[in-house]
C-alpha cells in the first residue's frame, strides 16, 4: 500500500504521491484492519506465508484492534493463562 501511495506512475493512486510524505508514514486501522498496523510494523507470518516488518512506518494508530493468540504479528509472545 505504501509503495503505491508514493508511486507517481501507479494508476489509481499516482496522482496523490505528491500529496505523500514518504518520510513521515503513519498507519492506522479498525477492528480486523486494527491487526494491520500491528503486523505492519512487527512482520507477519503464517501458513500462506511470510511478510517482514517496514521500516518506513514511524507511528501506528489502532482502534480495537482484532488479536488473538493465533492472530498475531510475529514477534509478539501470547499472553500467559497461567494465574
Amino acid at each position: 500500500m505504501i509503495d503505491a501511495f508514493i508511486d507517481p506512475s501507479h494508476p489509481t493512486s499516482g496522482p496523490y504521491a505528491t500529496h505523500v510524505d514518504a518520510e513521515h508514514v503513519v498507519v492506522t486501522g479498525h477492528s480486523f484492519g486494527g491487526f494491520t498496523p500491528i503486523a505492519t510494523v512487527t512482520g507477519f507470518a503464517n501458513e500462506l506465508g511470510e511478510v517482514p516488518a517496514d521500516d518506513r512506518v514511524d507511528a501506528i494508530i489502532v482502534l480495537a484492534p482484532a488479536v488473538s493468540t493465533t492472530l498475531r504479528p510475529t514477534n509478539c509472545t501470547p499472553p500467559s493463562t497461567s494465574r
